[in-house]
């Protein structure tokens, strides 16, 4: 299976939402399923064998220093998916 995650933010940043992703990335590389991530750059290049894809970013002001909020991740991430991934799109969910 081909699967590919969207997120306004994700690691080194550490938050519910970074953390209800990296278990679904870990557990489907586990089950060898093929996995992408797409979220703001300046993070790790991949997790648990998944390639991570930058998006353009934002800084927020009352945000903790050093957070990376990703800039219209719906948009970004469906250019970002049409010029790099070989995936067929069967189910998109982006949520911002």
């Amino acid at each position: 299976m081909q699967v590919a995650f969207v997120s306004e933010v994700f690691l080194p940043a550490v938050d519910g939402v970074v953390t209800r992703l990296t278990r679904p990335l870990e557990e489907l590389a586990r089950a060898g399923d093929e996995v992408l991530m797409i979220a703001p750059t300046g993070g790790q290049s991949s997790y648990a064998g998944a390639p991570v894809l930058g998006i353009a970013e934002l800084r927020m002001p009352l945000y903790p220093p050093g957070t990376r909020t990703a800039t219209s991740a719906p948009d970004a991430a469906k250019r970002r998916l049409s010029l790099t991934s070989k995936l067929k799109q069967t189910l998109t969910n982006l949520s911002a």
